[in-house]
């Protein structure tokens, strides 16, 4: 029971840190990076209307070092465990970017890759949104718990 009384509260904590601070509010980098990094092809490009993928495209060797720096970057981070739950609510993305068949995508079709990218990150959100109602559940279930022995 104990070990189930951690493994929850470590998924609590995990996807508290994972939502981040929410934009405008207090606590918040009103001007700078959001939850997701800033709004760049790493952050949340979807909703920079595609300017990202538009400007990395418009060169082949900046979409290469695009690709090269990022993936150098995933193997510094993945280097660091304080960065394993980021990088576990990444993983669609990253196996993504990863993949030896992204090089060649990129080249040939750079639009492509950034629809592939984009598609990765919206499984990486969906599989979010399973874990918050996973949680949410979780927490269901230990309230339910209090409230039978402390009803009367």
């Amino acid at each position: 029971m104990a070990k189930l009384i951690v493994f929850i509260a470590f998924v609590c904590v995990a996807l508290a840190a994972v939502h981040g601070k929410p934009p405008g509010g207090p606590g918040s980098d009103k001007d700078g990076p959001q939850h997701g990094g800033p709004k760049g092809p790493g952050g949340d490009h979807g909703k920079d209307n595609g300017q990202w993928a538009t400007k990395i495209c418009a060169n082949d060797s900046i979409a290469q070092q695009f690709l090269n720096q990022t993936r150098v970057l995933i193997t510094q981070l993945q280097g660091n465990s304080s960065f394993e739950q980021v990088l576990a609510c990444r993983q669609n993305e990253i196996n993504f970017i990863n993949d030896p068949n992204s090089a060649s995508l990129l080249s040939s079709n750079c639009t492509g890759f950034f629809d592939n990218l984009k598609a990765a990150k919206e499984l990486d959100g969906e599989a979010a949104e399973e874990q918050k109602s996973l949680a949410e559940d979780a927490k269901k279930a230990f309230w339910s718990i209090w409230k039978g022995l402390f009803s009367s």
